[in-house]
């Protein structure tokens, strides 16, 4: 089946600016299929120089770095790799509103089931309207000019591609904006969630937080990770089976990040993974030869714990173990919980020492009453039942 991955880097809520420059003709896209294999396809764009918004720093560098990591060590074909940059040459090879939205559908609409589609969008974000967008680098102010989160989906959505992934590096706090404008709106993370079956959503952190430059590194903190776990350093802390997929390369980019922006920056910095899908997504293929060893840090984390749902009238024996990683970032649950007690399952994991887990889960069904939460020898057993 093909996989389909928007990556996106973008800084949120900016102030308005001037008329836009119209846009320009967008670039065209000829990847190269061999029968009897997938097809690896990516679309990387990096802005920095803004004609009407905030200059960034290191937008440009991240998607340069992040294409030669595609094509060194995920497998992608050199032709098959488009990078989108502003102050690139032509112009019709600059990130554009119609560039950007053309090559992304050129390249959905080429896209079969076993291949891959990656989109890395790096640069600012807007919320208009109580929707997202990604801000191309000659829009103004209007929701006209910007390209539209929502128009990403459904991009994705009309793909072939069964495995869609959008990774969102948002609302830098460097640039030229206060750190209280560049920090990402609940209202933008909510449109990220909207109609996100069949996607899988990563941002670079949650509401209320700002997405870190890191000068020591010349690369935005989040990417800079992203890139260093697509080269092999997301595996050594996996399985190690020389693959990496999308929840061995969160796992990864969340603990360092998280572990970084409060040790170096004292700044609170947490990744986030938004999962609609079944199965499992592979995004790259290490390379024994030059995957370079993860320092140990293990010891640093809480002890790796299963989190067991037993749904009333039934036995402990057939309940649908909920999988968290180290941190219980993550919870992969086929049975899905009220709200209500959602709310308890997360308060009974964070007083455990199990660090805030992600919302996935979703209502189950009527009967579930009360919830009640116990640790046996680092088990986490969770009891539904009427009360």
């Amino acid at each position: 089946m093909r996989t389909l991955i928007i990556a996106m880097t973008a800084s949120c809520l900016l102030p308005a600016a001037h008329a836009a420059t119209p846009p320009e003709k967008a670039v065209g896209v000829e990847p190269v299929h061999n029968t009897g294999r997938s097809v690896r396809l990516a679309l990387v764009v990096g802005i920095n120089e803004y004609q009407h918004h905030p200059h960034l720093r290191y937008c440009v560098d991240d998607a340069a770095l992040l294409a030669d990591t595609l094509r060194r060590h995920c497998l992608y074909d050199v032709q098959n790799v488009l990078l989108l940059t502003d102050g690139a040459k032509p112009l019709k090879d600059q990130p554009t509103k119609a560039s950007i939205l053309q090559a992304a559908s050129q390249l959905a609409e080429l896209a079969e089931p076993n291949d891959t589609v990656l989109f890395f969008l790096s640069g600012h974000g807007v919320l208009l309207d109580g929707r997202a967008y990604f801000v191309p680098v000659e829009a103004d102010q209007a929701f006209q000019e910007m390209v539209s989160i929502a128009e990403l989906r459904r991009i994705l959505r009309k793909s072939k591609a069964q495995r869609r992934v959008l990774i969102l590096d948002a609302c830098h706090s460097g640039g030229e904006k206060s750190s209280e404008t560049a920090k990402m709106s609940q209202s933008f993370e909510d449109d990220l969630r909207a109609d996100s079956e069949g996607i899988v959503t990563l941002a670079s952190c949650r509401a209320e937080e700002t997405s870190l430059e890191a000068p020591s590194k010349g690369h935005g903190l989040f990417t800079y990770w992203l890139i260093q776990g697509l080269k092999g350093e997301a595996d050594t802390t996996g399985d190690r089976n020389h693959r990496i997929d999308i929840l061995e390369l969160y796992r990864f980019v969340s603990d360092r990040v998280k572990q970084e922006a409060m040790a170096e920056f004292r700044h609170l910095q947490r990744p986030t993974l938004i999962a609609a899908i079944s199965g499992q997504i592979e995004l790259a293929v290490v390379d024994q030869s030059s995957a370079k060893p993860a320092p140990d840090r293990t010891a640093d984390r809480p002890a790796d714990g299963k989190l067991i749902v037993a749904p009333d009238r039934l036995t402990a024996v057939v309940h649908a173990p909920l999988k968290s990683a180290s941190t219980a970032d993550m919870l992969e649950a086929k049975q899905q919980l009220r709200i209500k007690a959602q709310s308890i399952l997360k308060a009974a994991l964070e007083e455990r020492g199990f660090t805030d887990p992600l919302p996935t889960l979703r209502h189950w069904n009527e009967s579930v009453k009360t919830l009640d939460a116990e640790t046996v020898q680092g088990t986490y057993s969770v009891t539904l039942g009427k009360p």
